[in-house]
């Protein structure tokens, strides 16, 4: 969302995707586009995979890869569990670093600064890209990783099926030290930061969405679907929430009143706004 516009996307299957465009006031569809045939990030995912194997030359195959911001640097997680970070241009090598146990995620922080991993001996880092240096070694599990503008915050949740910690964390990246505990207590499905990191959104399986004061952990505001909630966002400013759930809608909240300004309904679950 861009505060005006709401972006919706639903995936039924891995060759599917079907996305619209809203107006945030109003609900009316923009635009909408189904592409039956291919869904392109996972075309674009081999892509991207076998290009970083060829310039790399490396025996450990690629497991999955991420794009840095700006399409600069890529990093790829392989079989041996050691993430490798590269330069799309030249093919070189910038830094790479070894984890304990496979690799089950990895993100680029919003600057391109630093690269996030979550394994599976229940373990989530934060390394430097151009040193390779660990920066952070959370003290719970993570299995999804979001920062802040100016990557000061991190946000964590754990939503993945016999992972024990749930709830949302977030931790000042540089101390690696978990700052106000959030009043949450469910299982965290996705959470986004407002454009100030004052606020801190998140979706949960208990069917709402709320908005945290990063401070101190105090929740401002919550907001009710009807299904679990997969997708938040916050509008630059702050003033707008953006949802969607599994309920097969997408809604637009103003924080402060709690008031819904408009649904937009949709023939699948949304994942995305």
């Amino acid at each position: 969302t861009d505060g005006r516009r709401v972006v919706v996307v639903s995936r039924p299957s891995r060759a599917i995707v079907i996305e619209a465009v809203f107006e945030a006031a109003t609900g009316r569809e923009i635009s909408h586009r189904d592409d039956s045939a291919v869904f392109a990030t996972d075309v674009a995912f081999q892509f991207m995979k076998l290009a970083v194997d060829l310039i790399s030359h490396r025996d450990d195959s690629a497991v999955f890869a991420t794009l840095g911001p700006g399409g600069r640097w890529v990093a790829r997680a392989g079989s041996d569990n050691t993430v490798r970070v590269i330069n799309v241009d030249t093919g070189s090598e910038i830094s790479h670093f070894r984890l304990d146990d496979v690799i089950q995620a990895i993100g680029f922080s919003p600057n391109g600064r630093w690269v996030s991993t979550a394994s599976a001996d229940n373990t989530s880092r934060i390394f430097d890209v151009a040193t390779g240096r660990e920066i952070a070694d959370f003290p719970r599990a993570a299995t999804r990783l979001r920062f802040s503008s100016g990557d000061r915050w991190v946000a964590t949740t754990n939503a993945e099926p016999g992972w024990n910690h749930t709830a949302a964390r977030v931790f000042e990246v540089g101390a690696g030290k978990e700052i106000a505990p959030l009043d949450e207590h469910r299982r965290v499905y996705t959470t986004a930061f407002s454009s100030n990191a004052r606020w801190l959104a998140t979706g949960s399986d208990d069917s709402f969405a709320r908005v945290f004061d990063v401070s101190d952990g105090k929740q401002v505001a919550n907001f009710k679907h009807e299904a679990p909630v997969r997708a938040v966002a916050l509008s630059p400013d702050g003033r707008w929430i953006a949802t969607a759930a599994r309920d097969k809608s997408a809604r637009v909240f103003e924080v402060a009143t709690r008031s819904e300004v408009s649904r937009l309904t949709h023939e699948l679950g949304g994942h995305a706004v």
